[in-house]
C-alpha cells in the first residue's frame, strides 16, 4: 500500500507523464502501419471506439481498471462497486483526490487507445473487404489483432508483459522496479527484434523497431525539456 499510494501521487496532477503517453503510440507502428495510425487519427474513424473496444477486447477491459504501468489503478472491490463506502471520511476524501488527480494521465492514455483500436479495424478492413464493418464476427477479429499489438507494444497490468522481477512480491523489488514497466517493455521489444533479426524479415523488423525506439526516445526527450 505504502509503494501504492506513492506511486499514485507521483502521477497525480503530472502534466509530464500525461503528456508522454502519446510516445506509446509512436511503439504501435512496430506492429501496425504507420498510414493506419495516421488515419486512426481522424475523428470519422475513431468516434464510437471505446465502446466497441471495451465489448471486443479484454485487455482493454484491464487496462480501463486504471491498471496502467504503475500499480496504483482501482482494487476488483473498487472496480466492481465504485460507489460502496471506503470505510471513514479520510479515506473517502483520499479517495476522491486518487480519483480527480489522475484524470488527465487516465484520459490520455484512453484516447490513445481508442486510436490504435481504430488503427487495428482500419488495417483488418483493408485485409478483410467484404466483411461487416459492424458484425460481432469482425469487431471480435480486430480485437484478437488489438490484444496481440497492445501485449507486444504496450504496458498494462499482466503477467504478459511484466519482468519476473516485477512480477515479485518482495517490497524491495517492487520498490526497485517501479516506474519501470515502459523501459522493461522497450528493451524486450529491441530484444525480441534483435534475437530473430535471421528470421525471414528479421531484417527489417529489427530496423523498424531501432527507428521508432529512436523516435519515441526523442518525443519523450521533448516532452520533458
Amino acid at each position: 500500500k505504502l509503494l501504492t499510494g506513492f506511486k499514485r501521487n507521483a502521477v497525480a496532477g503530472s502534466l509530464s507523464v500525461a503528456m508522454q503517453q502519446p510516445m506509446s503510440y509512436v511503439r504501435a507502428a512496430m506492429m501496425i502501419h504507420p498510414k493506419h495510425l495516421a488515419q486512426a487519427m481522424l475523428p470519422q474513424y475513431w468516434k464510437g471506439s471505446y465502446q466497441e473496444m471495451m465489448a471486443h477486447s479484454g485487455v482493454a477491459v484491464i487496462k480501463n481498471m486504471g491498471r496502467f504501468d504503475m500499480g496504483y489503478g482501482a482494487s476488483a472491490k473498487e472496480y466492481l462497486m465504485p460507489d460502496a463506502p471506503k470505510g471513514n471520511l479520510a479515506k473517502e476524501v483520499y479517495g476522491k483526490f486518487a480519483e480527480y488527480s489522475t484524470i488527465l494521465p487516465e484520459k490520455m492514455d484512453q484516447m490513445i487507445w481508442t486510436r490504435m483500436w481504430s488503427a487495428c479495424k482500419i488495417e483488418q478492413h483493408e485485409q478483410h473487404p467484404d466483411m461487416d464493418i459492424t458484425s460481432d464476427e469482425f469487431l471480435d477479429l480486430v480485437g484478437e489483432r488489438f490484444n496481440e499489438v497492445m501485449r507486444r507494444t504496450q504496458v498494462y497490468d499482466s503477467v504478459l508483459v511484466k519482468s519476473a522481477k516485477m512480477r515479485s512480491s518482495s517490497f524491495n523489488d517492487k520498490a526497485l522496479t517501479s516506474f519501470m514497466a515502459e523501459p522493461t517493455l522497450t528493451a524486450n521489444v529491441l530484444y525480441d527484434a534483435y534475437a530473430n533479426r535471421k528470421e525471414a524479415g528479421g531484417k527489417a523488423m529489427l530496423a523498424k523497431a531501432a527507428v521508432t525506439f529512436l523516435i519515441g526516445a526523442a518525443g519523450q526527450a521533448a516532452v520533458k525539456a
